[in-house]
């Protein structure tokens, strides 16, 4: 209620302000003495024969067994934990390493993570679970606010410099060794700033509770900034040998740390550490910001957007030399048809993982693989089918034929049957390409439901895995909305951008060629060494795995095919790469609705003639044959066993079309 001039004067180092700190310090003295004196006199009452008045033994009693019962479990506990942690986390890291995982998954991470801040977390627990069970009464009392306070923010705080600490060793790191010294630094200098930390705030929140946010709270509030000088000063003291560690390993060194690194002794070493320091913790500050910045598929957009106009920069500033596309034998070993030596781990993995272990438990069931076209679902199949060599593979294209239905059915019902050896239900039953049971007419599903409904009666130790494709999934699902189709429905998620790289490496050693991305740098300063020139390569690989990502949506088969479309042999014959060749969609913009229903046709049915078309788009024969000779012309389709299809190149222009039409939707 003060004018903010008299405010200023009462809260400030003025004459009037050490009155009234003087007057908040003799308040406080005399509130902290009358509450000394009522424990006094009630630790007194307690000798006494008839105790203190107003306490029941009852009521004691009643607080003081469920106080020694979590004592009790506490210790038990706090015993045990650390070796069923370790014990835990051990078996997910061997289950993790026989997966072949690249890193720890997030379970692993998490339970590390509890492991570092194990004991403060069981005190701060233990703390709260005795302060629940004190009486309502007396947690109102001050002496227990006090004392929640000031034990609340010493556990909170050495859980927290713990968190902080596991955090920045790293997630592979489970244990501190007794020979790490950095970590043993890391971790006495983060303890020294949470000490600080909590004595300031425990200051001012016991002043705050006990006189009011006055003239101490803010003489504190405003100089609690000072105490940053001295405690740097100790840090840098601390790590001043390390600094100067690090400033060496670095390659190229600046003027600055040139300068450092000579005054490595005397009486400059002291303000060489404090510049180095700093510069050093900006860099990493950067790099962390970066790095988790970097996490999020928002930035990693953004990147690849400005990454792709750079590069197109750069190729209209500079001439190619390129002379010619890849050869037939190389484009056909990158074709998103071909079915890869090598595998490479991606979003596949888990889900194959998942229905191994259910078909090896003779768990049975009935399962849909939804992607879209090129996400990877025949490769999936393939790959439970090496894994479990006894399950059994059918297409959905021969099971659209009623005659060759019966027989697939039998040899579902009765495996692979070896001579002299009773039949034995398979593991697995695969149907590739289900989708090509459906028909977007009416009536279209009756072949899909008639493979359907025996499935569900041979499934009780078979599993049956149906491969969808994410084109006639939202088809099917407002069709037989009415009623639960599958156990289990698994939808593939989109490729990450460093497993796409990984990808199109792979596939690049396989066709025997490694690309070079030299044509893709600017040019480099005259000082630049060999290294320089290694890291400015490193990046542009990285940046341009992000961009077909971009471009490609996560989409494996879409990468290959405008990675492939962006390689040229030179004249000496060395595969280089050049800007993304993508196709121009201006021309499918300017076709009529028609053609659009037909496109969508193509997408959906299987196999795509043109009877089958005109039946779906009740256009003519001779519409959808004029609309197929056109798209041949143009390149967006491409004829493959009596049949149409979208080629790959202009996959995802076509598409990004049919979505942006609202004539397709994503899974």
């Amino acid at each position: 209620y003060l004018s903010q001039d008299k405010s200023d004067a009462i809260t400030g180092f003025t004459g009037a302000g050490l009155d009234q700190a003087r007057a908040e310090m003799r308040h406080l003295f005399l509130v902290l003495s009358y509450h000394r004196h009522v424990i006094g006199g009630w630790i007194a009452s307690l000798r006494q024969r008839q105790g203190p008045q107003g306490v029941s033994v009852w009521g004691v009693l009643g607080v003081g067994v469920p106080w020694l019962i979590a004592g009790v479990v506490f210790s038990w506990v706090r015993r045990r934990s650390p070796a069923a942690l370790t014990a835990l986390e051990q078996r997910l890291a061997d289950d993790e390493r026989s997966e072949r995982r690249a890193s720890p998954s997030l379970q692993l991470r998490a339970l590390r993570l509890l492991e570092a801040v194990l004991r403060p977390a069981e005190w701060l627990i233990f703390f709260g679970v005795l302060l629940r069970l004190m009486p309502a009464t007396a947690r109102g009392l001050l002496e227990v606010e006090l004392l929640v306070v000031v034990v609340g923010w010493t556990l909170g705080g050495a859980l927290i410099v713990d968190a902080i600490n596991a955090l920045a060793a790293g997630a592979d790191r489970r244990v501190m060794r007794a020979t790490d010294q950095i970590g043993h630094l890391r971790l006495r200098s983060l303890r020294l700033v949470g000490r600080v930390v909590v004595v300031f705030a425990l200051i001012l929140l016991l002043s705050g509770r006990l006189v009011g946010e006055g003239t101490v709270y803010h003489w504190v509030l405003s100089t609690c900034w000072v105490a940053a000088l001295p405690l740097f000063l100790t840090l840098v003291r601390w790590w001043r040998e390390t600094v100067f560690e690090r400033v060496e390993r670095i390659r190229r060194k600046s003027a600055t740390q040139a300068w450092v690194l000579t005054n490595r002794s005397g009486w400059k070493s002291f303000f060489a550490a404090m510049l180095a320091a700093v510069q050093l913790f900006a860099l990493g500050l950067y790099k962390t910001i970066r790095n988790w910045l970097a996490g999020f598929e928002l930035t990693r957009r953004a990147h690849a957007y400005l990454f792709k106009r750079e590069l197109d920069r750069l190729a209209s500033s500079r001439a190619s030399h390129i002379a010619r596309p890849l050869s037939a034998q190389a484009l056909a070993s990158l074709s998103p048809a071909r079915s890869s030596d090598a595998w490479v781990g991606g979003p596949l993995d888990e889900p194959i993982e998942r229905l191994l272990r259910s078909a090896r438990t003779g768990t049975g069931g009935i399962v849909a693989i939804v992607g879209g076209l090129g996400m990877g679902k025949s490769s999936l199949l393939a790959r439970l089918l090496v894994d479990e060599p006894s399950s059994v593979s059918v297409s959905g294209a021969a099971l659209c034929s009623a005659e060759r239905r019966r027989a697939i059915f039998e040899r579902c019902a009765n495996g692979e049957r070896a001579s002299g050896a009773e039949a034995a239900a398979p593991p697995l039953i695969l149907v590739d390409d289900a989708h090509a049971l459906i028909r977007p007419i009416l009536g279209g599903l009756k072949a899909f439901d008639e493979v359907l409904a025996y499935a569900r009666t041979r499934c009780e130790s078979s599993l049956w895995v149906f491969a969808i494709d994410g084109v006639t999934w939202p088809f099917l699902q407002r069709a037989r909305d009415a009623r639960p189709l599958f156990d289990q429905v698994i939808v593939l998620a989109p490729w990450t951008d460093e497993q796409i790289g990984d990808l199109l490496t792979a596939r690049s050693s396989e066709a025997g060629f490694s690309p070079i991305f030299d044509d893709l740098i600017e040019a480099l300063p005259a000082a630049a060494d060999e290294i320089e020139h290694e890291e400015a390569l490193a990046e542009k690989r990285a940046g341009y795995f992000r961009m077909i990502w971009d471009y490609s949506r996560g989409n494996p088969a879409m990468a290959l095919a405008v990675w492939s479309a962006s390689l040229a042999e030179s004249g000496e014959g060395a595969v280089r790469v050049r800007a993304l060749q993508a196709p121009h969609a201006t021309e499918l913009e300017l076709l009529p609705d028609a053609a659009l229903f037909i496109l969508r046709a193509v997408l959906q049915i299987v196999p795509a003639t043109p009877s089958a078309v005109a039946h779906a788009t009740r256009l003519t024969e001779e519409q959808v044959e004029n609309a197929f000779r056109f798209g041949q012309a143009h390149g967006y389709l491409v004829e493959e066993n009596a049949s149409m299809r979208v080629s790959w190149t202009w996959l995802r222009a076509v598409v990004q079309l049919l979505e942006r039409r609202h004539l397709l939707v994503n899974p």
